[in-house]
């Protein structure tokens, strides 16, 4: 990496920096508005730990995530996900990229949350009938990329109804992203949902889940083996969670009661997501990622299975690419998740 170079990331993280600052209570864990932006609709990206990861192909769910990664190889795809989550929560995305060579490159997409049907009762418990709830983001996406480095920017309008009461909000992503000249190497800054509330539920309006994120990859030149790390909220150093309703542990040598506590070691690695994908070609690939911060904070002292933990597959056949993966949320529980992209170019040949 030449000086030039040097000197626009340590720029570009001066001013993420200092954006931080002013954005340092960022509301993470599900007490902000519009939480179901940080549900991980690409299957690639779930099995790889449920983060973007700093990625340089042709697979336009890349894009979607982290827009300075938008570029020519992903012209007319065309990508549709699935999550089958929990309960009768439904999650969608489709996101379709266009390349102009003269201007840039550019997303179109929706991501949406459905959770299914409900019944309604008075303060009395009689039955008042059914009712829905959903949430939908759409999104536009431009990218641009100028030698190694890539930017780009994703605005989102946001809609939201629970039973009678809608929300209305729009937000930003802004990306940068660089490759080394091998391209073996990469890595990328992304702030996420920069916006607001225009409409709000009833009467309070509610801050979006703002995070920064910082992802590396690099790919091994002489092995199938891309590593992969991400650096997660780093705008909020204490992602430390303490159940509640279990704050004291007895210990049966004493019989005396001691407070958890998360120690500085545990809450850095809380901030970190470790994952690797074995690309054996471009139509093959498998992946297996670790969620620290998933893992202890959705798993119970005496049982803990395999939460945290992720894999995938991708396979191209023909004209077609499917993408799958599991990742387990809590002992017992995971989420299967399903892609299908298309290359439209490869349509119109014969």
């Amino acid at each position: 990496m030449n000086s030039v170079n040097v000197l626009s990331m340590r720029s570009l993280l001066s001013c993420i920096m200092i954006l931080a600052c002013f954005v340092s209570d960022a509301q993470i864990g599900g007490s902000g508005v519009y939480s179901f932006l940080n549900l991980q609709a690409s299957p690639r990206y779930a099995a790889l730990g449920g983060a973007p990861v700093s990625i340089s192909d042709s697979d336009p769910n890349v894009g979607f995530y982290l827009p300075s990664r938008l570029n020519a190889s992903m012209d007319r795809h065309l990508a549709m996900n699935y999550v089958n989550y929990f309960s009768d929560i439904n999650v969608g995305m489709v996101n379709y990229v266009k390349h102009y060579d003269s201007v840039g490159t550019f997303s179109m997409g929706m991501l949406y949350s459905n959770y299914g049907k409900f019944t309604a009762y008075d303060e009395k418990g009689n039955e008042q009938g059914e009712f829905r709830a959903a949430d939908y983001a759409a999104q536009i996406g431009y990218g641009i990329q100028r030698g190694r480095w890539g930017y780009g920017a994703n605005a989102k309008l946001i809609y939201s109804q629970l039973e009678t009461y809608k929300s209305l909000g729009a937000a930003l992503d802004l990306s940068a992203s660089y490759t080394s000249d091998s391209g073996l190497f990469s890595t990328s800054l992304l702030m996420r949902n920069i916006g607001t509330q225009f409409m709000s539920y009833y009467q309070t309006r509610e801050k979006l889940p703002f995070e920064i994120q910082w992802s590396f990859s690099k790919k091994l030149k002489h092995a199938p083996l891309r590593l992969i790390a991400v650096v997660h909220n780093m705008e909020t150093w204490k992602l430390g969670y303490i159940n509640t309703n279990e704050r004291n542990k007895n210990l049966s040598f004493d019989n005396q009661q001691k407070d958890q506590k998360v120690t500085f070691a545990d809450n850095a690695f809380r901030h970190v997501i470790l994952a690797t994908e074995l690309v054996f070609s471009p139509n093959f690939m498998l992946r297996v990622g670790y969620n620290h911060q998933r893992r202890k904070e959705m798993t119970w002292t005496d049982v803990k299975g395999i939460a945290g933990f992720s894999w995938g597959v991708g396979i191209k056949i023909s004209r077609l690419r499917f993408d799958y993966s599991l990742a387990s949320f809590f002992p017992g529980k995971s989420s299967h998740q399903f892609s299908l992209t298309l290359n439209l170019n490869e349509f119109g040949k014969k």
